[in-house]
């Protein structure tokens, strides 16, 4: 469920990533061009996704970078494969580590754009629910930043046949606070609609995370 990444290095002290090219469609796209998706497949494409994150998170990393953009379903397939890394933005020795504002995106926790803040699985944890809403209701949520101004609207005024389970799972995951929200992807999955918790994903031989401390993951 994670691009492979095939090399990583650094060169005049600039920090380089090669990964596969992973061709498809992205589930942003497949609801930008036919609505939203139905709520047994939107489950199953977050469901893989976060069995993949449950492994960075054992890593003691963040992706960062979840989001409908960055999900890509490969043609022929019907699994999703998480692409970017996060975790690699690493800035040069002579420049400041302070991470660039996150206000537009509306995927990113509200930590995301307090330099200061640590971030965690649950800012993960956010992305993943805040683009469970975008998969169900056709239309991105309010970027948190924005919430206190412009409230959440609940995805099941957007669109009824929404279950209750799965709005109540999106509005924990996208609680403003990090520390109320659920803090591993186990926890979270509790919270969705259907018993399965962690469909096995497709894992490409040779896949491997970067070697990157957590200090560094989280910068």
């Amino acid at each position: 469920g994670l691009v492979r990444l095939l090399d990583f290095f650094e060169e005049e002290g600039f920090p380089f990533a090669v990964m596969d090219f992973v061709g498809g469609q992205s589930l942003a796209d497949r609801v930008r061009d036919s609505g939203a998706l139905p709520e047994t497949q939107a489950l199953q494409y977050i469901r893989q996704v976060g069995s993949a994150l449950s492994v960075v998170h054992k890593h003691g990393l963040v992706h960062k970078r979840v989001k409908p953009e960055n999900l890509v379903r490969p043609a022929g397939t019907d699994f999703v494969i998480l692409v970017d890394y996060g975790i690699l933005d690493c800035m040069p020795p002579d420049q400041s580590s302070t991470r660039p504002p996150e206000a537009s995106n509306p995927y990113g926790a509200i930590e995301c754009d307090q330099p200061s803040a640590p971030l965690t699985p649950a800012t993960d944890i956010y992305a993943l629910a805040a683009t469970l809403y975008f998969l169900l209701t056709g239309q991105p949520p309010t970027p948190a930043t924005q919430q206190e101004q412009s409230p959440l609207t609940p995805p099941r005024k957007l669109r009824s046949e929404i279950s209750a389970a799965a709005e109540a799972a999106i509005l924990s995951g996208m609680a403003a606070k990090p520390q109320s929200r659920p803090q591993t992807i186990a926890a979270w999955f509790a919270q969705l609609p259907g018993a399965e918790q962690f469909p096995p994903v497709p894992i490409a031989p040779g896949t491997v995370l970067p070697n990157l401390q957590p200090a560094v993951a989280v910068t």
